[in-house]
């Protein structure tokens, strides 16, 4: 009986759905990837294209998607663009993509840690992904 307890364990740790966090190139190459925590906290700073001006955008990852938590910006043209008022209106994506353009200066951070590769892909597209895999899913990608 505890062996079918044990065996039952396993198999919920195996196949329990991950969230895994990946960045990917405008050929479709996966550049990054990790398996963040609910209430991961993910920051893309960048300057705006419309206004010139510094805008960081602070997404939380909740339930298997990017939630806008928060803009900030000293511009009242860019919040005005993203409609911000009092309030955040609820926004969230599986994905969001992006022109990582040289004049841009995107940066990017989990958690307050820097993600450097965006620095090797300047004028590219690249996409932010969240998808779910279960662990034997992925340790038969890798081999």
């Amino acid at each position: 009986m505890t062996s079918l307890i044990l065996l039952g364990f396993f198999a919920l740790a195996v196949l329990a759905p991950l969230d895994v966090f990946s960045i990917t190139s405008s050929d479709g190459r996966v550049i990054y990837r990790t398996y963040p925590a609910e209430g991961c906290r993910v920051v893309l700073k960048h300057l705006n294209s419309i206004y010139q001006e510094e805008v960081a955008e602070i997404l939380e990852i909740k339930d298997g998607h990017f939630v806008l938590k928060e803009v900030m910006t000293d511009s009242p043209g860019i919040k005005e663009y993203y409609g911000l008022t009092d309030e955040i209106p609820r926004r969230a994506w599986r994905e969001i993509s992006f022109h990582n353009s040289s004049g841009r200066d995107f940066h990017l951070s989990l958690n307050g840690h820097a993600v450097l590769i965006l620095d090797g892909y300047k004028d590219r597209r690249l996409t932010l992904r969240l998808t779910n895999a279960d662990l034997l899913r992925l340790l038969y990608r890798r081999q």
